[in-house]
């Protein structure tokens, strides 16, 4: 039998585990399925090893295992991306309990886990897991001194654990704060927590409703004043140029240039907590007039773009005017503006043809193409059906998609409306197209600023009209005009709205978890805006107050000189905090038989290590009889407060005078 693989009870098996799994439950979400489940085997198999003293694998099975393992957390999860790693991470820690044979495997499995805590910072940053946090870590560490310690149960060490994380705070606050801000994120990526919902360089019909079944916060916003009402808080996103027929695409490059304003008559100030969305795009209050994001910038088109993806949340002020005008020269937008494929929905542009013979201008065909939708059967819907070509079209059929939502389904979300309005101005020789963005927003009663979700997702049109610019046009707002004065769920027919990101229908109950809701929001809003959104700038201004302008090498300087002297004085609190421990309590029994023992060495009868007090008395008599009679009290008095019942301040201070008296002589 392999002496070496028998497994044999182990008290600090268990508490490893269980830190082990506090700290990586949370990465459970971000990680494949099969990760999952090959974690929970392992912990499974490791706990009744423990409690039925199993054996564990030999080595190479181990190896074996581990190998297969690592291949399949590098193919299954995209290549090397951050989720394969915290993968892969996890599966090592695993794997490590299956190898726990001496103490630095177990310290090693231990320091493991702090790795794990330290992965979860990529997938989410909010109050609640910047908690969990600090309490893994705080189990880690009792952890940590229960293996280096393992007399009694686990628990008794939380509390040195939680006085080691105290003491460590005054230094983390200072760096915090002073240490240098690398704005940006490790490899380029500012947080790995990606948005999966959020608009792209493109819409289809459907795309936006898809949006608007998520209760995903897509951003907030503080307005500096009042905020706006509800049917002006249109937030632009990107513009789309491009129609194929079918989708709709920005369709050219509109980063040169930059946009023309009429003067600003009304200008709104806010400040935008952003969240990740994996695109270039942020979002502004139509029209924008300036926006303060570093390596960001307006485009012509008056959409706001920035050089590298939305990958983790950013904070930034912006200006725009809700009374503003987009003027455009008309040579810049007859071309992309009026660009319609060449063939397809012809009903679509006979009706434009006839809308506009009978208009006569551009001002009253936009307003006749209003009425139209507003006079037909058309319905605001999450769920239209889907618009199949019709028999004998074949694949053609896919160039008539507006034909067939304008004269059969019409039943449809903003993008069929935005989509099929612009088609109609363009096939009408009026320069037109789609903005997508958010609408409206739900104001939080604790914090006072805006919440705009992934379900206020919209899609909207501008039409271009000579001597005034770029107008917006909604022919949403014109189907269902409570979309634009409510939300989403307002808008929709009863059966689909009823229940749509609503509390409501819950009573008291969904009051009060609603009321629970947004005081949650308002603190991690609150944590977004002053603590994990904490900038250089940030930074700079604690430095400017304290009379340091990190603007010169001086100001550096001083700054540096200032960093290193806060250090210092974090570094040596800390220190007086370690060396400044309760002495222990005098052990007056043992000072007093010392005292006996040194009285006695120095007349030549020292006591040998290996003696005992009686012992010691024996070696005592024999050597000098004269003593023996107060040498005999003063030991069983010793042996009866070191060894006996007898306890007590009188019995020890009797024990100090004898020992005290006692003045042998040499002999």
């Amino acid at each position: 039998m392999d002496v070496s693989r028998v497994h044999h009870p182990d008290p600090c098996i268990l508490p490893i585990l269980g830190a082990v799994a506090i700290c990586t439950l949370p990465h459970f979400p971000y990680v494949s399925v099969w990760v999952v489940l090959a974690c929970l085997l392992i912990w499974g198999y490791v706990a009744l090893a423990s409690l039925r003293a199993w054996s564990l694998p030999s080595g190479r099975v181990t190896r074996l295992l581990a190998a297969l393992l690592f291949i399949g957390a590098m193919t299954t999860h995209e290549g090397f991306t951050i989720e394969a790693f915290v993968a892969l991470l996890a599966i090592m820690v695993a794997m490590k309990l299956l190898e726990i044979r001496s103490h630095r495997d177990r310290m090693m499995t231990v320091i493991l886990c702090y790795f794990l805590v330290a992965g979860g910072m990529f997938f989410g940053d909010s109050i609640g897991a910047t908690l969990y946090k600090l309490f893994s870590i705080l189990i880690i560490t009792a952890v940590l001194i229960h293996v280096n310690h393992p007399g009694g149960r686990a628990a008794k060490h939380l509390k040195p654990a939680l006085v080691l994380m105290a003491q460590a705070l005054p230094l983390a606050l200072i760096l915090f704060l002073l240490f240098p801000r690398v704005q940006g994120g490790i490899w380029g990526r500012g947080h790995i927590n990606l948005a999966r919902t959020g608009f792209a360089d493109s819409i289809s019909f459907g795309d936006v409703a898809e949006l608007a079944t998520s209760s995903e916060v897509a951003f907030r916003v503080e307005f500096d004043d009042a905020v706006p009402p509800q049917d002006r808080l249109y937030w632009r996103g990107v513009v789309l140029w491009g129609f194929d027929g079918r989708t709709w695409t920005r369709g050219m490059d509109r980063r040169g240039g930059s946009p023309e304003y009429a003067r600003v008559r009304r200008p709104v100030r806010y400040t935008v907590t952003l969240e990740p969305h994996n695109e270039h795009w942020i979002f502004a209050l139509d029209l924008p007039v300036r926006t303060d994001l570093r390596h960001a910038w307006l485009l012509s088109d008056h959409s706001s773009y920035r050089w590298r993806p939305v990958t983790g949340r950013i904070i930034y002020r912006g200006t725009s005017d809700l009374d503003g005008a987009a003027p455009d020269r008309e040579r810049r937008v007859t071309g992309p503006g009026l660009q319609l494929p060449e063939t397809g929905n012809p009903r679509a542009r006979s009706l434009a043809a006839d809308l506009f013979g009978q208009a006569g201008s551009a001002e009253a065909y936009v307003q006749a193409v209003l009425a139209y939708f507003r006079d037909q059967p058309f319905y605001y819907t999450l769920q239209p059906p889907p618009l199949r070509p019709v028999f004998g079209e074949g694949s053609a059929g896919d160039a008539n998609l507006i034909d067939r939502f304008l004269f059969e389904s019409r039943r449809g979300f903003c993008e069929h409306f935005a989509g099929s309005f612009a088609f109609l101005m363009r096939a009408a020789g009026v320069p037109a197209r789609v903005v997508a963005g958010y609408q409206g927003g739900e104001r939080n009663q604790f914090g006072g600023y805006l919440v705009v979700r992934q379900s206020d997702a919209h899609a909207w049109c501008e039409v271009w009209l000579a001597g005034t610019g770029w107008v917006r046009v909604d022919p949403t707002g014109v189907v269902a005009p409570d979309r634009l004065r409510t939300n989403v769920a307002g808008a929709l027919p009863p059966g689909e709205g009823a229940g749509l990101l609503s509390l409501s229908r819950y009573g008291v109950f969904g009051q009060w978890l609603g009321n629970t809701l947004g005081m949650l929001d308002f603190w991690n809003n609150r944590w977004n805006r002053w603590v994990m959104g904490y900038s250089a700038g940030d930074q700079q201004g604690i430095f400017f107050r304290l009379g340091i302008p990190l603007d010169d090498r001086s100001g550096w300087g001083q700054g540096l000189l200032t960093i290193l002297v806060l250090m210092a004085a974090g570094a040596a609190l800390f220190s007086l905090l370690l060396l400044s421990q309760p002495k222990p309590a005098r052990d007056e029994i043992a000072a007093a038989w010392n005292d006996f023992c040194r009285k006695l060495a120095r007349i030549g009868l020292a006591r040998r290590p290996d003696q005992g007090p009686v012992d010691y008395l024996g070696y005592v008599a024999g050597k000098r009889p004269d003593l023996a009679p107060r040498v005999k009290k003063i030991v069983a008095a010793y042996v009866r407060l070191r060894y006996g019942t007898e306890k007590g301040e009188e019995a020890v201070s009797t024990l100090r005078r004898m020992v005290k008296s006692f003045a042998p002589e040499k002999s």
